[in-house]
């Protein structure tokens, strides 16, 4: 990891000064280099987000907002309705439709259920009529046979032809009793059933292009912005503004950007301390970071670079909570990396920068000389040294 001021906190290391039998009191500013640890943090800018995110709410249909019910920073709950368009036109044709589905219903009900018990009563009093008239007309006609050469043959014909009609109507009268009393043959309840489906299927549509014209939060929380207001006009598109935006503001977590270059350094896990304004806020823990780099949205000045990785972050709050603040507040996020125990370090203050070189002035007998080092890890106090042997002594500054 590259050193950057930004990288601090504080180290400790042994670094052991020179005996006081040295006369010199350049000798006397020698250490001697030894191993330390190097506690690094990432500092990164933090914003408090809903932990669940951000629902958007757009129209999904055109037309003219006739009434909003919430205002912002408003409670709802999950289905509550927050605005509706002009409708009266669509509520007419959802009556219209489940008229016509009802209708379709109690005739499919007729067909398969039967007809009334008062008209189940008349198509048995026919079937007992139509068979006494039978029974007469046949009693006839046996008797006209009994009379043997003295019956007249067309009037013998004339009686079994009176029987065979009269059998004829009470055949009949019985198959209109079996159809009120079972119902409709199968075709004509098929038909039935399907012109239900079709009216069924007409109701929907209406419902849902109703039900468009609605609103509605899809979450339990709080309204964070309302852009519609009476009497607008809306689209109805997918790029439609959003007309509400709604979050649960119970729960909520840091969302933090953390350079590209450092993006690595971070996993689940790590321990993070929160502050602004001089002041701690709370401590934390990164719960997840994203899986892509993203530009820059937090706006950090002395940053060149665009691109940087989220992370968030679980918060526990200081008690009192003083300095949370709205959704969107911005706030000082370090985050502790693992700590580095080096064999050899320096502080940083004895390290010299010239012409984009680095150095180190090394002690021999009473003279010191200067030499160019590379360097490793770093934190606030402690800088991580190469290619220096651990003994050797260095001036301190």
């Amino acid at each position: 990891m590259k050193a950057r001021a930004w990288l601090f906190v504080a180290g400790s290391a042994t670094i052991a000064l020179a005996g006081t039998g040295v006369a010199s009191s350049r000798a006397s500013a020698l250490a001697t280099i030894g191993p330390g640890e190097i506690r690094r943090r990432i500092v990164a800018v933090g914003v408090e987000v809903p932990k669940r995110g951000t629902a958007l709410v757009r129209a999904q249909t055109s037309g003219i907002v006739r009434a909003v019910f919430v205002t912002e920073g408003a409670p709802v709950k999950e289905g509550q309705i927050l605005a509706t368009l002009e409708d009266g036109a669509l509520l007419a044709e959802l009556h219209r439709a489940e008229a016509l589905r009802d209708s379709a219903a109690e005739s499919l009900e007729l067909l398969t259920q039967g007809a009334r018990g008062e008209e189940r009563a008349a198509a048995e009093a026919e079937v007992d009529a139509t068979r006494a008239q039978w029974k007469l007309a046949d009693d006839r006609a046996q008797r006209q046979e009994q009379l043997g050469p003295a019956a007249v043959e067309a009037t013998v014909a004339q009686a079994h032809w009176e029987a065979e009609l009269a059998r004829s109507r009470l055949e009949a009268a019985i198959a209109r009793r079996n159809l009120v009393a079972l119902g409709a043959p199968k075709p004509e309840v098929r038909a039935a059933r399907f012109k239900l489906l079709e009216f069924q299927a007409a109701v929907d549509v209406a419902r849902d292009t109703f039900q468009r014209t609605r609103l509605v939060s899809p979450i339990a929380g709080t309204i964070l912005t309302l852009r519609i207001h009476e009497g607008d006009s809306v689209i109805g598109s997918g790029g439609d503004p959003v007309a509400f935006e709604v979050a649960n503001l119970t729960d909520t977590e840091l969302r933090c950007e953390v350079d590209a270059d450092d993006a690595g350094l971070v996993a689940a896990g790590q321990h993070v301390r929160v502050g602004g304004g001089g002041e701690v806020h709370g401590t934390g823990i990164v719960t997840r970071m994203s899986d892509v780099l993203e530009r820059r949205t937090n706006g950090r000045a002395n940053s060149p670079e665009l691109y940087v990785r989220n992370v968030w972050v679980d918060m526990n709050w200081s008690e009192p909570s003083s300095g949370r603040g709205p959704i969107g507040k911005k706030y000082d996020v370090e985050i502790e990396l693992p700590t580095i125990h080096a064999p050899a370090v320096v502080p940083r203050s004895a390290i010299a920068v010239r012409d984009g070189s680095t150095s180190i002035a090394v002690g021999e007998g009473m003279w010191t000389r200067t030499v160019e080092v590379k360097l490793g890890a770093t934190d606030e106090h402690l800088v991580q040294i190469l290619n220096v042997p651990i003994g050797t002594r260095f001036r301190t500054r």
